[in-house]
């Protein structure tokens, strides 16, 4: 199964919003991460969850659903479903890029066909990503070898912190972006979490999740609680989920560590 997508509910209606969870929760493949009932709550929301979608009423207190858009840097925009009890905004909605506009009082089967769109929408993002990292960022032959990613650059501001990649513990998806740790230190980089798998040494780097690649030097101990769950436990004491689809992984790292 794939990892579920995450939504942020902002709508001022309580019942709305219990209704829009219920249909939701109902599917399986969504989690919802937080609610708002009003705009400056929808905008903190948002960025602090961080969702691959905002099911947003149009109006609310404090901030509109538009004016809630219009907060959020571009990079932190998630996907949007515009949830109204009006359809005079549509055309404005779709102006903007909206995957869908639901109309209340609505259905299961109406929310059903948006979540399908946002998730066609998600997979068509993650194939345009994977086709630009392969035509952009090619990994370079040398005679019959490959090479891989040495140095990172990390900007901050005016300045750029180089990164050497030896010196990275572990990498974790968070939607666009990657998180790379280092020691007690993390740094936001925007670029997906599949093009860091390929520009990576594998022998040195392994993915364990979709969300989640590790340095094999800095694994101490492997954890299987159970026949079907399995945990890499990093020098620093993070433990990271190994998920069903990388299990193969373990046997290669317990023999590397053999």
């Amino acid at each position: 199964m794939p990892d579920p997508i995450r939504c942020v509910i902002a709508d001022d209606e309580p019942p709305a919003r219990r209704l829009l969870r219920r249909f939701l929760d109902d599917r399986g493949d969504v989690v919802v991460a937080a609610e708002a009932s009003n705009g400056r709550e929808a905008v903190d929301a948002i960025r602090l969850s961080s969702p691959d979608v905002v099911f947003l009423d149009v109006s609310m207190p404090e901030l509109n659903g538009f004016e809630v858009l219009a907060s959020l840097p571009a990079d932190e925009a998630p996907l949007v479903v515009f949830v109204t009890a009006y359809d005079e905004y549509a055309v404005r909605a779709f102006e903007v890029n909206a995957v869908d506009y639901l109309l209340k009082p609505f259905e299961s089967t109406r929310v059903d066909a948006a979540v399908d769109r946002v998730i066609a929408q998600i997979d068509r993002e993650s194939g345009a990503a994977r086709e630009r990292a392969r035509t952009a960022l090619p990994t370079m032959p040398v005679g019959n070898e490959r090479t891989y990613l040495r140095r990172l650059a990390v900007t901050r501001g005016e300045r750029s912190e180089i990164i050497r990649v030896e010196t990275i513990d572990r990498i974790e998806a968070e939607r666009k972006y990657v998180r790379i740790w280092t020691g007690a230190r993390s740094h936001l980089v925007r670029r997906p979490i599949s093009l860091m798998a390929k520009i990576l040494d594998p022998a040195v780097f392994v993915q364990v999740s979709r969300s989640a690649i590790v340095n094999v030097e800095r694994i101490s101990e492997i954890i299987q609680p159970a026949p079907r769950d399995c945990y890499v436990k990093l020098e620093h004491g993070v433990r990271i989920k190994v998920s069903r689809d990388y299990q193969s992984v373990v046997d290669r790292l317990m023999f590397d560590l053999g």
